[in-house]
């Protein structure tokens, strides 16, 4: 400790006290210690101080909290606290989680519509308190602190399921739920979503593959070389990624092992083993079940010795759309091509995968595999190193970027057809953070993409959705861009008032709480008088609607999402959300966030209070998407008697103007051109905020 306060535990070393006698110390304690004086605040408490390490680790131990899951290395302790504090709240502008029926959303919802989008950040009810999210092409899926998981939306939006269908259908919805196989999965450790597939890592080193919410899969090497099977040693699992449509792991001595999709009949065999058929409620309960699989081994990266290899081991690996990037120890990335070989050069025409063999992947058959080893082996497909992004004196080249000798990437990211390598400095101060943007279609020549924006604020995370992004930074801010993607930003819509894409002339929501508003929007007249139909004096013809103000279709400034209540009048209100995990996928995203102080944006610790706090807007409540429960007596009279009043205001429209209101709801579009089925999510892959 640098000024150490007059006491004898001062006098020890600090890594002794960090390493192992602070760790023995309760929380509560520990933050009793950190008001003893300055300088025990400093070390206990100070943001990028010497505990960082210490409320990291308690964040893993007791909560499960993923720490790899970011780049975050500052702020432990303000998380820690949240975490134990308060039930973290979930914001979303995906559709999932929304009743199948517009009719059944609750009006202070309503007023946020437009069209089939909802586009701002709206809070979502879960079952469990959410320590990370993932986002899939229709789905997403919360890490609880507990190990377990819960899901909401559908794995596969391509499919149709009614709400009565089993769970074992890969189309089937369901409103937030926690995994019916959690007791045989055990906890889980780490969680990532593909376009239409889950893989976990457990904590006692199993990996599971989850393509049907139904049927939790136990996935092992048929070989035997890494996972449990292995004995632990080289062949532990590390890490855990989804692809677009294939898996991923990353072994302890350094191996990545691959593998697409699983075979309809090994996989209805293991099911009906593991006693599916004697279900007693298949809609709600599944089967968890191991499954022996061809894994394809990765070549090694490309290296002089093995003793550089040894010294520079991969330290992270992100998938996309038959693209796998690998990120090493010392910041150097390679990036891989997954893509399938042609069977015969002269006739590039590459055959789909094993549709019509039930024991095959139908994703990518046996010979499919093999033509890709073939290549690996040949040297054809081979690791390579993205230099532009990851050579510092390359970087350093770029316009509007600022490197020192010290830079070095730190972490990347990659989603379909975009990838990220950003690099997050060892300290608090954000000054040094790149972030640098690719494309699967770049040649090894190409430079990185570089906005001005997202440099020196201290982006720890980016999330990729098909045509949008997200960046997270250390302070808690949430950064958007991209395409509009039917509200995915969650930056707003000119038509809504008190968000960053609001019109000048954009109309607050209605402040009498017993106001009803219409379901749909209404024709807007003037004050001039109207002149009789010419040929049918007692009418007056209907004069057009208002001009319908449209969204932009892409955002290309990073803006920052804004929530409820931190807008009024287009000016900040002291009010703000502190967000420390973000997912996006397909044309949805979403985010995790807590309350922050108006004192230190670190702080969740209580909500800070507006200048004009009697204002009649500060007091509405923050409009919630809530579990589905069994309703009362009083609530079903309660639903029908504001029906009526709806009726009653919009006139009445008979069962065909119902049928406006009764189609598929979703934020966002999930699935380019197919309106998927019930209550989905949003995307061709998937995300929320």
């Amino acid at each position: 400790m640098t000024t150490a306060p007059p006491d004898h535990l001062s006098k020890l070393p600090s890594d002794l006290l960090v390493d192992s006698l602070l760790p023995a110390i309760a929380p509560r304690d520990l933050v009793a210690l950190s008001l003893a004086n300055r300088a025990w605040h400093h070390f206990v408490a100070g943001e990028g101080g010497p505990c960082e390490i210490l409320w990291q680790r308690r964040a893993a131990s007791d909560f499960r909290f993923p720490v790899l899951a970011s780049g975050r290395r500052t702020g432990w302790r303000a998380l820690y606290s949240s975490l134990a504090s308060s039930s973290a709240s979930q914001t979303t502008n995906g559709r999932l989680g929304f009743p199948s029926h517009r009719t059944g959303i609750p009006p202070s919802l309503r007023s946020l519509v437009i069209g089939d989008a909802l586009p701002v950040p709206t809070l979502i009810e879960l079952p469990a308190p959410p320590v990370a999210l993932v986002a899939g092409g229709w789905s997403f899926h919360a890490l609880g602190s507990n190990g377990e998981v819960v899901s909401w939306g559908q794995l596969n939006g391509g499919l149709f399921a009614g709400d009565d269908a089993p769970l074992s259908n890969e189309g089937r919805t369901v409103r937030p739920m926690v995994l019916p196989q959690s007791e045989a999965v055990g906890p889980v450790a780490q969680l990532e979503a593909g376009r239409a597939h889950v893989v976990m890592r457990g904590e006692d080193g199993r990996a599971w593959e989850v393509r049907a919410l139904g049927r939790v899969v136990e996935v092992r090497d048929e070989g035997g070389r890494w996972g449990a099977s292995a004995g632990g040693g080289q062949g532990a699992i590390v890490l855990v990624q989804a692809g677009w449509d294939y898996s991923a792991v990353l072994t302890a001595g350094g191996d990545i092992y691959v593998w697409w999709g699983l075979a309809p009949a090994a996989s209805d065999e293991g099911a009906a083993a593991a006693g599916e058929d004697d279900l007693d409620d298949p809609s709600s309960q599944g089967v968890a079940f191991p499954l022996d699989l061809d894994t394809l081994r990765l070549p090694p990266l490309p290296s002089s010795s093995s003793s550089t290899l040894a010294a520079d081991p991969i330290s992270l690996i992100s998938c996309g759309d038959d693209l796998i990037l690998a990120l090493t120890r010392t910041g150097t990335l390679y990036r891989l091509d997954l893509s399938p070989v042609a069977p015969n050069p002269n006739q590039p025409r590459i055959p789909p995968g094993a549709f019509n063999d039930p024991h095959d992947s139908p994703i990518r058959s046996r010979e499919s595999r093999s033509r890709l080893e073939a290549a690996f082996v040949s040297g054809a497909r081979r690791w390579t190193c993205l230099r532009r992004f990851c050579d510092i004196s390359e970087v350093g080249r770029l316009e509007g970027l600022s490197v020192s000798g010290e830079t070095r990437i730190t972490h990347v990211s990659a989603h379909f057809e975009s990838f990220a390598a950003y690099s997050v400095p060892s300290s608090s101060d954000p000054t040094g953070s790149i972030v640098l943007l690719g494309r699967k279609d770049m040649d090894d020549s190409a430079a990185p993409v570089v906005i001005p924006q997202l440099q020196n604020i201290g982006v720890i995370k980016i999330a990729h959705g098909d045509y949008h992004n997200l960046a997270l930074t250390s302070s808690g801010h949430l950064f958007a861009w991209g395409a509009w993607s039917a509200g995915a930003l969650g930056l707003g819509h000119p038509q809504l008032a008190n968000t960053p894409l609001s019109s000048p002339t954009a109309a607050p929501p209605p402040r009498d709480s017993q106001q009803q508003p219409r379901p749909y929007p209404m024709p807007q007249f003037g004050d001039a008088p109207q002149q009789p139909h010419p040929l049918f004096p007692g009418f007056l013809p209907a004069r057009p609607a208002a001009p319908v103000q449209r969204p932009p279709e892409r955002v290309d400034m990073p803006t920052r999402v804004r929530f409820h209540g931190e807008l009024r009048g287009g000016t900040e209100t002291g009010r703000a959300k502190y967000v420390y995990a973000v997912a996006a996928s397909g044309w949805h995203s979403g985010c995790l966030a807590v309350e922050a102080s108006s004192s230190s944006p670190s702080s969740t610790s209580t909500t800070a209070t507006r200048p004009d706090a009697d204002d009649d807007d500060d007091e509405q409540e923050e409009p919630m998407i809530r579990l589905q429960r069994r309703a009362t007596a009083e609530q079903e009279m309660a639903d029908l008697a504001r029906a009526a009043d709806e009726e009653r205001l919009n006139g009445s429209r008979g069962w065909m103007g119902r049928l406006g209101t009764m189609g598929p709801f979703r934020v966002g579009f999930a699935g380019r051109g197919a309106r998927g089925g019930g209550a989905g999510g949003l995307t061709r892959g998937g995300g929320r905020v």
